[in-house]
């Protein structure tokens, strides 16, 4: 399912979302993270509900499953993530 959620294009959508302060070399090692701290149905369900939490719920989220360090890489998926869903592209 990893396969499915940390995709090439979730990557390049990152990169440009983050107007160059984002690569390879960060974003990477925190799709690596994410992998090893947690479960991939989570980041499902919280897809499907992104859209509804405001800015200091999507934070505090962020913050309590990836920590300070890769809460705004978080929160770039997420919204990547939950754009796909609401289109039908993420089941």
């Amino acid at each position: 399912m990893w396969d499915k959620l940390l995709t090439l294009n979730a990557l390049t959508y990152m990169k440009k979302v983050s107007e160059g302060t984002e690569d390879d070399t960060t974003i990477l090692p925190f799709f690596e993270y994410l992998q090893e701290n947690v479960n991939y149905k989570v980041i499902v369900v919280l897809a499907t509900r992104w859209h509804v939490y405001d800015v200091v719920g999507q934070t505090g989220i962020s913050i309590n499953y990836v920590t300070e360090k890769h809460a705004s890489r978080f929160i770039m998926l997420m919204d990547y993530l939950s754009k796909r869903f609401l289109k039908g592209e993420l089941k």
